[in-house]
């Protein structure tokens, strides 16, 4: 099995979203199976040279509760891409070049139940340009719009959309953050609540509590967390927020 990493887009922006895309290529001849740990990202070591040289060891990735599955199945000779939001790990608040090491230890079981692990790595190279606001009201304009899609059948699409709006940390994304708390799905409206807390601005402040009088009580609850922890100071992209 072979395993490639490749950024998404060669130049992303201070505070915008960053896609790694992992392409695996299974290589033999029997049906492979690839786990990467829980949520399919326990098993991911992310490190990052900053542009001043700066060396920084990215904490893991450690939440817990319902997620995506850790298993990835290729056919033989067959290709499979996952792709990963990095500002899950690490946001990159900074213009210039960076430096990302990626590292990842993954299970691979075969259909003859014959089990082996393997560690794959790469050093990449990122170019973050200047913080545009125009340009990040574009994408969350949309991410927002593909978040609040009255269509079922694209609730995987709606509710990617509204966690990676969630992870814009910056001023412009409140509005369309107070959009997906009103009109998203229950799980897009969860991640807008979190990616309120992780910008925290007054503005971001005065939406959550706007909320708190015609949420569901379950939403309204996660709002009242979201609130204390801003108040007691919790880091902004901690493994909860």
């Amino acid at each position: 099995m072979t395993m490639t990493f490749s950024f998404a887009e060669p130049v992303a922006q201070v505070n915008g979203p960053v896609y790694l895309d992992v392409k695996m290529q299974n290589t033999g001849t029997e049906k492979l199976r690839v786990g990467f740990g829980y949520h399919g990202k326990w098993n991911y070591d992310f490190s990052v040279v900053e542009p001043d040289g700066t060396k920084v060891a990215v904490p893991p990735y450690r939440q817990y509760g319902p997620g995506p599955s850790g298993n990835v199945s290729i056919d033989p000779l067959g290709t499979e891409t996952r792709r990963l939001l990095l500002n899950e790990w690490y946001i990159f608040r900074k213009p210039g070049e960076y430096t990302v090491n990626v590292k990842v230890a993954a299970l691979l079981r075969t259909g003859t139940s014959t089990s082996w692990q393997s560690e794959f790595s790469d050093k990449l190279t990122l170019q973050v340009a200047p913080r545009d606001p125009a340009h990040l009201e574009e994408i969350c304009e949309n991410l927002a719009a593909a978040a609040v899609t009255a269509n079922p059948a694209d609730s995987a699409v709606t509710d990617d959309s509204a966690f990676a709006l969630s992870y814009i940390p910056d001023p412009v994304a409140v509005p369309y953050l107070a959009r997906v708390l009103r009109k998203g799905t229950y799980a897009g409206r969860e991640y807008a609540i979190r990616g309120l807390a992780r910008v925290g601005s007054p503005d971001a402040i005065e939406v959550l509590k706007a909320n708190l009088h015609n949420a569901d009580p379950q939403i309204k609850t996660q709002i009242e967390d979201a609130l204390a922890q801003m108040r007691s100071g919790t880091p902004k992209n901690s493994g909860k927020w």
